[in-house]
């Protein structure tokens, strides 16, 4: 990402060491986090590759061995890399969207090209019991009224925001919260990390986890270059599940 590039940061350093590197030259974010090791292993999640990003903001980074994502997000960097291809601009190409390993689905897409939060939307609305989330920004209102429609329907929901920028008027929090205080199958927090709740995450009844670089906004949806994974596992789905305990034992209650 262009924005993000200044005279002493890594990229130029790499470049001075004789690495290529490409910038996206636009508004917009190029906000994919993700490395590919040997067309065959892939990390991806929320971190960013920076010193906060790695000790001191809430973020996931998840590992996996698959080929077939391996080559996902090989498409990916390919676009951006050798076609110079971002955001809505980029094709519709992704060869393997659905992928099952040892039974396990998972699911992988990428944005803007397509539309991330319908998809999204789709899983929230399967659920049968529960929705957890943690969202360091929050003002997808699609995404926003899929949760509260799942709340007034008794299902229940739990979430932690990033306490920076949960008060504007362009987040969810507030009618989030003033549902919550409505009933009691539906509460949201404000976290208390000094740096920040970095994490875009949202588990469907402790089976179904969704997560990636793609922040619950319109700009990650219409403009910014993201990536998403689904996972169709209780076991996976229980290690995220650990962590939105953590976060959420470490947050205020709503106001």
């Amino acid at each position: 990402d262009s924005d993000q590039i200044g005279p002493e940061s890594a990229i130029n350093r790499l470049r001075r060491n004789g690495i290529s590197v490409v910038e996206d030259n636009r508004s917009a974010l190029m906000h994919d986090k993700f490395i590919v090791v040997d067309g065959a292993v892939v990390w991806t999640g929320s971190m960013n590759y920076t010193s906060n990003g790695a000790y001191c903001n809430n973020n996931n980074a998840v590992r996996f061995a698959v080929p077939e994502l391996a080559a996902n997000y090989t498409a990916e960097m390919d676009e951006m890399y050798l076609a110079r291809r971002f955001g809505p601009s980029s094709p519709e190409n992704t060869p393997h969207p659905q992928v099952t390993v040892d039974g396990v689905l998972i699911e992988n897409y990428f944005g803007s090209e397509i539309s991330i939060d319908e998809i999204v939307g789709a899983r929230l609305r399967e659920a049968n019991s529960e929705i957890l989330f943690l969202a360091f920004s929050f003002t997808n209102d699609f995404l926003g009224d899929t949760i509260f429609d799942k709340g007034l329907d008794g299902i229940t929901v739990r979430g932690v925001f990033e306490t920076s920028g949960s008060e504007t008027e362009y987040s969810d929090y507030s009618r989030l919260a003033d549902l919550a205080a409505a009933s009691t199958n539906v509460a949201v927090r404000q976290d208390e990390n000094g740096r920040l709740m970095h994490h875009k995450v949202m588990i469907i009844d402790r089976r179904i986890v969704i997560f990636g670089s793609y922040n619950f906004t319109i700009s990650a949806d219409d403009s910014n270059d993201e990536n998403l994974v689904i996972v169709h596992d209780p076991v996976f789905a229980s290690f995220f599940v650990e962590e939105f305990e953590t976060v959420w034992a470490e947050s205020s209650p709503t106001r």
